[in-house]
Parts: C-alpha cells; structure tokens; sequence
C-alpha cells in the first residue's frame, strides 16, 4: 500500500513518495526556479532489548535525510532555526519524547566534497509504537549555502586563551601548553608546544579550513588534530616543533553565505 501524498502548510511544496524494502525515497521540493530536495534517505529505528537487559541500547526513531542543493554549494544546516512541527506514527505516538542518555537531537551533517549534497539525522526519543505502520514527519530545515569563498590572514596572534576578532564569528584560542612526555604518538612526542583553537556556532559552517602560516601567508607544517562534539561545535589542535609567542592564522571562509528555508510534511510506511 503506497503511502499518502500530502502538501506542506508551512509553504507550498510538492511531495513524491517512493518506498523500497525498508528503504524510503520522499522527496519535498521548494516551488524556487532553482530548488533545494529533501529525500529521507535512512530510517533506523532501534527498540530496548528486553530478552537480554546486559545489551546496551538508546531506544528511538531516526531519520536521514539527504539534501540536495541548487546552484549554490551547501555549506551546513542550522539547527538553531531547524524546526520539527511533529514526529508522530499512525497510532498517534509523539516520537519527539525526551532523548534519553547522550543522544542528541540533531546528527551531525555529513556533506558531499562538492557540496552539492548533505546528509543530516533527526532523532526521535521513542520507536514507534507495536503494530504502527506508518510515520509522519513535519517542520522546515534551514539549509545555509554559499558560492564564493575569500581567505583572510590573522597576523601576530598573541599565544593565550581569547577569542579572535573575525567578523563576529565565534572562534577563540582555547588551550595553550607544552606537549607531555608521556603522549603516546611518536611524532607529537617530539613536539614542543600544542594550541587548541575553538569554533562555534555560525562559525562551524562558515569557516572552511584554518591554518598556521609564516610571514609570507605559507603555511607552517604542522602536527594536527580535531574533532566535533555537536553541530554548532568543533576544534582543531596543532602541534609545534618550537615553543611560539605569536602566531599568523589563515583562514578561508565563505562570503555570501545565505540561509534556505526549506519545508516538509512527509507520511511514509515504516515497511517492515
């Protein structure tokens, strides 16, 4: 049985639906002359193990959408202005209940090398309910693009916990120490000194790469390491041969970066 057709009401858009096995297709396309698509790419849902209570897992629904952009390059989501109006099944069950132990709401954008294309997970609290055949999923995603990049330099940079003065944008230098003895990584252990720089918020999206460069906008090699604890929040840790006062840090970043208000109603058979 094909699931329903319905038309968003948060703006007009046009919803196919195709489902195959357990893996669904349901594609809102903006009434733009060049759209942005929203597909449902995965849905995972996991249930508590009652027959074995020593296996540990987080009950909830997910669901991945695959976002495909237009003539601009797709540079993040932002989950600030993200919106989910409803998550239900068939049998009413409000799939949006609290998210239980270290599960987040939002999973972390996945985007293509050409940006042309993003994944990006929602997570529901509960599975839905036994016996439920189908799922609705309503609200807007905030779709940031842009299409021109520009590079800037930070020249001498004093070594110590702050932040720096770049457009508004939330980056600071965070830790600032000597590498200890006891690293395990032979090429680090033979470093000196470690600065850990900080970005947050708009900034995850709109920065694209930093770098330690020399006099001459070059960049200095570097031991690097980074990581990204949550959508809005990431850092980047550079390892240095030589103890340093000042440093010159380039980054690239994106000019004209616009956000894309793109809405769904979606209804889609669980097919299991």
């Amino acid at each position: 049985m094909w699931p329903r057709i319905k038309m968003a009401t948060a703006a007009s858009c046009a919803v196919a639906i195709v489902s195959i096995g357990t893996w669904f297709a349901i594609r809102a396309i903006a009434e733009e002359a060049k759209p942005v698509s929203v597909t449902v790419h995965e849905l995972h849902v996991v249930t508590k193990s009652k027959k074995y209570p020593g296996l540990y897992t987080i009950p909830r629904t997910e669901v991945t959408f695959l976002i495909e952009g237009n003539d601009k390059r797709i540079i993040g989501i932002d989950t600030q202005k993200t919106m989910i109006e409803s998550f239900l099944d068939n049998k009413g069950n409000n799939l949006l209940e609290e998210i239980p132990g270290f599960l987040q709401r939002w999973g972390i954008p996945k985007i293509s090398e050409d940006g042309k294309a993003a994944l990006f997970s929602i997570n529901g609290g509960i599975p839905p309910a036994k016996g439920a055949g189908s799922i609705r999923i309503k609200g807007a995603l905030d779709v940031v693009v842009a299409s021109r990049k520009e590079t800037e330099i930070l020249k001498n940079i004093p070594l110590k916990e702050g932040p720096l003065d770049f457009h508004g944008l939330d980056i600071s230098i965070g830790k600032v120490e000597k590498v200890p003895q006891t690293i395990l990584d032979p090429a680090r252990k033979r470093m000196a000194m470690s600065v850990r720089i900080n970005i947050k918020g708009k900034a995850v999206m709109i920065v694209d790469t930093i770098s330690i460069v020399d006099r001459n906008g070059n960049p200095i090699p570097t031991s690097t390491s980074c990581g990204k604890s949550s959508p809005e929040n990431k850092w980047r840790k550079y390892y240095f041969p030589k103890e340093q006062d000042v440093l010159d840090i380039k980054l690239d970043f994106w000019k004209d970066f616009s956000s894309m208000t793109v809405p769904f109603d979606l209804e889609f058979s669980l097919g299991l």
